[in-house]
């Protein structure tokens, strides 16, 4: 049985006019069987395999899933970031303060109608909603949250780490009016020491959910003791994020 591997290519974010760079985790064995697999979309590309292109130090994601059960894999779509862009991109409002954000929704609408377009057409996936999970951390962490209430149709499980939710509160605010009858799944996490509101944060992010009507059985809210807001802390969670959603 072959090794997993990360295949490196590069698509166009046509309604933005820019260029990124996309790593598909493809778990062991892939070659030499005809199953399809669950896909992850997840934020922050560059942070998740390599040392060598991340911002502090990597996720060391392809060594934690070539750990996971062959029944349980999946492929990884690791969306790299804009760089200068990356606000811009994982914040779907302007903040008020430095002005910055506004490109969430047409960022996502490349993910939905590009990007996953191309691993489907290019990948043995299943692409229901029930296996397309979109994940991220701090700002990705924001805008994953943000896709599970604007398309909960397509990504029915979403998984959230030290969410930036204060850059644009709007997003629980949303949550508080949620009516749609298609629901995504949300697991949330960070920890009380990372930053002063963080605890705060996740509780109202639970209630938020709570007014909005999800069920309990579709949302896990966890507030860790420890754990900085860092690569470290977002590698160590994503196993127990994994394994609930």
């Amino acid at each position: 049985m072959t090794t997993s591997r990360v295949e490196i290519i590069d698509i166009n974010i046509t309604p933005l006019n820019r260029s990124r760079t996309i790593r598909v985790y493809l778990p062991p064995g892939y070659d030499e069987q005809t199953k399809h697999y669950p896909v992850w979309y997840m934020h922050d590309g560059q942070n998740l395999f390599d040392p060598t292109t991340a911002f502090a130090t990597d996720w060391k994601l392809k060594i934690t899933m070539d750990k996971v059960p062959a029944a349980k894999q999946v492929i990884i779509v690791g969306i790299d970031n804009g760089g200068d862009n990356r606000i811009n991109e994982y914040a779907p409002f302007k903040n008020k303060k430095n002005g910055q954000g506004g490109e969430g929704a047409i960022f996502l609408n490349f993910i939905v109608e590009e990007l996953k377009t191309s691993i489907d057409d290019n990948y043995r996936t299943l692409s229901d909603k029930d296996n397309t999970v979109m994940s991220g951390s701090s700002l990705g962490g924001l805008i994953a949250y943000y896709a599970g209430l604007i398309y909960p149709n397509i990504f029915g499980k979403i998984g959230v780490l030290s969410p930036a939710f204060w850059f644009n509160p709007k997003v629980l605010d949303l949550t508080k009016q949620y009516n749609s009858t298609v629901r995504s799944r949300f697991y949330v996490c960070g920890s009380k020491t990372e930053s002063k509101m963080m605890e705060k944060t996740l509780h109202d992010t639970y209630f938020a959910l709570k007014t909005g009507g999800f069920l309990d059985e579709n949302i896990q809210v966890v507030v860790r003791d420890k754990g900085k807001h860092n690569e470290i802390f977002w590698s160590k969670e994503f196993i127990k994020m994994f394994n609930w959603l």
